[in-house]
């Protein structure tokens, strides 16, 4: 019968079906006390949620925290649709030991809407 492609197995543990990006394709964050931007491809999409892949190797990993709160800036596939910066939460991370993603963490976003636990109260109009 053969050996399961590792790649398969690694995602059939998801829960949710994956969908391509629509609207975004990529983000970009600063990390405090780190001299670098940060840009990630936007790997897939659940209907909750984003996801990134980091290097094993990469500094932004040590700085990275589940349930940290972090402004990010995405960016459409489409540059004249322009760019949004939105709050988003680190749901997840997660060790990929399979395939193509070897070597790597997957790192599952939320963004925050004005209404969700965790994102900022809006500004006082006084």
């Amino acid at each position: 019968m053969g050996t399961p492609d590792p790649q398969k197995v690694f995602h059939s543990r998801r829960g949710e079906k994956r969908v391509p990006p629509q609207d975004y394709y990529s983000v970009q964050f600063s990390i405090e006390g780190l001299e670098l931007d940060y840009q990630f491809k936007l790997r897939d999409i659940s209907p909750s949620g984003l996801s990134i892949l980091v290097r094993e190797d990469s500094e932004v990993l040590n700085h990275l925290h589940v349930g940290e709160i972090l402004e990010m800036t995405y960016y459409p596939e489409i540059a004249r649709r322009g760019h949004e910066r939105i709050e988003t939460r680190i749901q997840h991370i997660t060790r990929s030991e399979a395939g193509c993603y070897a070597g790597h963490w997957v790192v599952g976003l939320c963004r925050l809407d004005k209404n969700e636990p965790g994102a900022s109260a809006p500004a006082d109009p006084a």
